[in-house]
């Protein structure tokens, strides 16, 4: 992720690649700030295939949303700036202590699925 490490990069990029789309991983921009995610959606909506969603915490990355605020914001933006395309939870079990249980895995993504749904007001999560 070095390379476009940046909004500013990333932009660049698709506006000398026209047929250029691109995933935008929430975790990796929250690794910089908790604004970071806004100002990839503010510069690159437009060109955003698909977003992977999940949350951070100190330098753990794809961690469940647990109602989280950033996230909220995260998800609001991506509803303000009229994004419509998929959203995955990318949410890796292995950094959940302790390791839950395949029901309590099934229980996290129903939550966070919830969650989606009410900060997205039901007009991209299915």
């Amino acid at each position: 992720n070095s390379l476009l490490c940046t909004p500013e990069r990333v932009r660049q990029l698709l506006d000398d690649e026209p047929w250029l789309f691109f995933t935008l991983d929430i975790a990796h921009a929250l690794a910089v700030s908790d604004e970071e995610p806004a100002r990839y959606i503010e510069l690159c909506h437009d060109r955003i295939a698909n977003v992977h969603i999940s949350k951070k915490e100190g330098r753990v990355l794809h961690l469940p949303l647990d109602q989280s605020p950033v996230m909220a914001g995260v998800m609001q933006n991506l509803r303000d700036a009229g994004y419509t395309g998929p959203l995955t939870l990318e949410i890796d079990d292995l950094n959940i202590f302790p390791p839950p249980s395949a029901d309590e895995k099934v229980a996290i993504l129903a939550r966070d699925r919830a969650f989606m749904v009410e900060c997205m007001d039901q007009a991209l999560v299915l």
